[in-house]
């Protein structure tokens, strides 16, 4: 059986996408692609903080280079862990030189809209704005998600994964930037209380 065969035959939704593309489609998914490739992800991050910076946030400083960058680390051990290899119906994926799980597009657009939307959610009073943040954000992740499987350069279980490791990986980079700013501002009151009585 022909490669191409066994990945009709275990990923229907591949033929599928292969038979129904259109050039229009093609165009806006492609530079879709484009749009979250590292130097684009670098730049919109760079951009964040500067206006961070600006601010002196430094709290949210520490959040966005513990989130993007070292959910980007996290992408790239990941690849190299799991060694998959690309679909085969793409000819797009035989020119690319990463390994396919996870996907790093998907895993990028997780972070950067992901820290976005938590900024935004401790910035905006109205609870509808908040919910209508985290819904761009999560609608922005899935339209890079479907532009990789559709483009053929990824399986769905790629871009699933990126997208569970990149929400699991903020989390973490949330919890532990607060626990560590809250025990900074508890040991900065406890030393203030010491000086206070002595």
């Amino acid at each position: 059986m022909r490669a191409g065969a066994k990945l009709y035959e275990f990923a229907p939704h591949k033929r599928w996408f292969h038979l129904h593309q259109t050039p229009r489609l093609n165009r806006f998914l492609s530079g879709v692609s484009r749009l979250h490739e590292w130097p684009a992800v670098t730049g919109a991050t760079v951009l964040l903080m500067l206006y961070l910076l600006w601010r002196r946030d430094w709290r949210w400083v520490t959040t966005v280079i513990c989130a993007v960058p070292g959910g980007m680390l996290l992408d790239a051990l990941l690849k190299v862990a799991f060694h998959r290899a690309r679909p085969t119906l793409s000819s797009l994926a035989a020119v690319l030189r990463t390994y396919s799980f996870p996907s790093g597009h998907v895993m990028a657009a997780t972070l950067i809209y992901g820290v976005s939307a938590a900024y935004l959610i401790t910035r905006l009073a109205a609870w509808h704005f908040k919910v209508l943040a985290v819904l761009v954000a999560c609608s922005l992740v899935a339209v890079v998600a479907f532009s990789r499987v559709y483009l053929g350069v990824h399986y769905l279980s790629d871009v699933l994964a990126a997208a569970s490791a990149g929400v699991t990986w903020l989390a973490l980079s949330l919890v532990a930037v607060d626990t560590l700013w809250y025990r900074r501002a508890r040991k900065g009151s406890n030393n203030q209380s010491t000086h206070g009585t002595g």
